[in-house]
C-alpha cells in the first residue's frame, strides 16, 4: 500500500511541475507575442510621421548647410548685408553733422538710409538716458559761411539705426529655421548663438558711432571738407569692434554634419527599448523555467 501510495504522491508532483510549466511556457509566449505586435503597430503606425518628421530636418538641415557651408567671415557679413548696415548709420551721422555744422542736407533719394534701402529701424537707447530735445540756438548763418562749430557744441547721440532689407530678409530666415520644433536642440543652440552674434554687432555699430562724432569737427571744420569726406576711418573700426561670425558658422555647420550618418544621412538611433525588455522577459522565463525543472529531473532520478 505504501507503494502504490508513493507513485501516486510522485504522480501528483509531477502533474504539479507540468502545470507550472505550462503557464510560465503560456505567459512566456504571451509576453513576447504581444511585445512583437506592440512593436509591429508601433512601426506601422507611427512610420509615416517618422518619415515626414525626418523629411522636415532634412529640409532645415539642409537649408543650414546651404547657408553656411564653406563661408568666410566676408561672405557670412554680405548675407546680412553689414557693408550698407555701416554705410548707412555712418551716413545718417554724417548728415546730422552737415545739417547742424552747415545748415546743408543731402538730397533724399541719394541717402543711403532712406526708406527704400533701409525700410526698418532698430531704436537703441541706454535705461538711464535722459529725454533731450537738442535746438540749436546760433543765428542764421550768411550763405558764405563755411565754418564748423566749436566741438563741446556737437553733441550727438547715434539711438536710431538703419536696417537694411539684407540684413532683415536674412535674419527672417534665419529665425524660422530656430523656430522649427523639429529642429534639434544641439543645432538650435549653435544657431541661437549665431543670432546673438549679430544681433550684437548691431550694437556695436551705434557705439562705435557714438565713439566717434565727437571727431567730426576736428575732422572736418569746413564744408568742402565735408563734400570731400570719406567713410574709410570710421568702417575700419566698425570692422575692428564687430564680432567674428566665422565660428559660430563653424560650429553649426559641424553639430548639423554630426547630427547625421555621412555615409547614408540617417539619423543616430539607439537600441530600441523593446528589444531590451525583450530580452530581460526571456532571461527572466529562462530562469523560471530552471527552477520549475529542477525538482522535476531530482525526481526522475530518484524512481
Amino acid at each position: 500500500m505504501s507503494i502504490n501510495f508513493l507513485s501516486a504522491s510522485t504522480n501528483h508532483g509531477f502533474l504539479d511541475d507540468l502545470s507550472k510549466l505550462t503557464q510560465i511556457a503560456f505567459w512566456s509566449v504571451t509576453s513576447l507575442v504581444a511585445a512583437l505586435s506592440y512593436k509591429n503597430a508601433k512601426r506601422t503606425i507611427f512610420q509615416p510621421l517618422r518619415t515626414e518628421i525626418f523629411k522636415k530636418q532634412i529640409e532645415d538641415l539642409s537649408t543650414l548647410l546651404g547657408i553656411f557651408t564653406g563661408k568666410g567671415e566676408g561672405e557670412l557679413r554680405a548675407d546680412f548685408d553689414m557693408e550698407h548696415l555701416w554705410m548707412a548709420n555712418v551716413a545718417k551721422m554724417y548728415d546730422a553733422y552737415l545739417q547742424y555744422a552747415f545748415d546743408t542736407e543731402r538730397p533724399e533719394e541719394i541717402r543711403e538710409y532712406r526708406h527704400e534701402k533701409c525700410p526698418s529701424s532698430i531704436l537703441i537707447m541706454r535705461p538711464d538716458a535722459p529725454v533731450r530735445l537738442v535746438v540749436s540756438d546760433k543765428k542764421e548763418a550768411d550763405l558764405g559761411e563755411t565754418s564748423a562749430p566749436k566741438p563741446e557744441e556737437w553733441d550727438y547721440e547715434h539711438v536710431e539705426i538703419p536696417v537694411p532689407r539684407g540684413y532683415s530678409d536674412h535674419m527672417k530666415e534665419l529665425q524660422n529655421i530656430l523656430d522649427s520644433p523639429l529642429l534639434p536642440s544641439e543645432i538650435a543652440e549653435k544657431l541661437e548663438t549665431y543670432i546673438r552674434v549679430a544681433r550684437g554687432n548691431i550694437r556695436q555699430v551705434r557705439d562705435i558711432i557714438n565713439k566717434s562724432a565727437p571727431e567730426m569737427p576736428q575732422r572736418y571744420p569746413k564744408l568742402e571738407d565735408m563734400q570731400r569726406a570719406k567713410f574709410h576711418w570710421i568702417r575700419h573700426r566698425l570692422i575692428r569692434a564687430s564680432e567674428k561670425l566665422e565660428p559660430s558658422a563653424k560650429d553649426i555647420v559641424q553639430a548639423a554634419r554630426s547630427y547625421f550618418d555621412s555615409d547614408n544621412l540617417l539619423p543616430r538611433r539607439r537600441k530600441p527599448k523593446i528589444w531590451l525588455a525583450i530580452k530581460e522577459a526571456s532571461v527572466r522565463s529562462l530562469k523560471r523555467l530552471r527552477i520549475a525543472l529542477t525538482p522535476l529531473a531530482r525526481g526522475t532520478d530518484r524512481y
